[in-house]
């Protein structure tokens, strides 16, 4: 390679310089600048459309926090269509035999009592007010009855 350097002409000695230096500059480009400016591009997409995203989550969690304010100070009348709800519910339930009380425990939750109710049937009323209307139970008191798979009980419910 020494040898065939040394019979190049200064003409040609200049050419295969020229074009090292031209084939180095396209593999700094290709693989250093290029990637590195689409990378710069990139992130400055990106963080422009967290600044929307960051924008729009302020202001949803404004919203949120107005609408929680408004629920709070309207809670006195949630308690009582929460009672009334609780009432509905048993009255369409094939347990409205086997209650027998139904009280506002607290502002925000209402109190059931059932007499001898198969056990079944009421965990399986509780996932379905739960699941249609968004009640939850807070406490729950079963003691065993005088038949197998019936049960008294005490539930507390609140809306979630």
């Amino acid at each position: 390679m020494k040898q065939w350097w040394l019979e190049l002409s200064r003409q040609e000695k200049q050419s295969v310089g020229a074009g090292s230096i031209a084939i180095a500059i396209f593999i700094i480009y290709a693989w250093i600048w290029s990637p590195l400016d689409h990378k710069i591009t990139s992130m400055r997409t990106q963080i422009v459309q967290n600044q929307k995203l960051l924008t729009w989550m302020k202001a949803a969690d404004s919203q949120l926090t107005h609408s929680a304010s408004q629920i709070k100070s309207t809670s006195p009348h949630a308690s009582a269509s929460l009672l009334s709800l609780a009432q509905n519910q048993i009255k369409q339930s094939p347990l409205s035999n086997q209650a027998y009380q139904l009280r506002q425990a607290e502002s925000d939750s209402v109190q059931l009592s059932f007499k001898q109710v198969d056990f079944d049937k009421l965990i399986t009323w509780l996932t379905e007010i739960h699941q249609q209307q968004s009640l939850m139970v807070t406490q729950l008191t079963v003691a065993p009855g005088e038949t197998p798979g019936m049960v008294s009980a005490e539930i507390q419910l609140t809306s979630s």
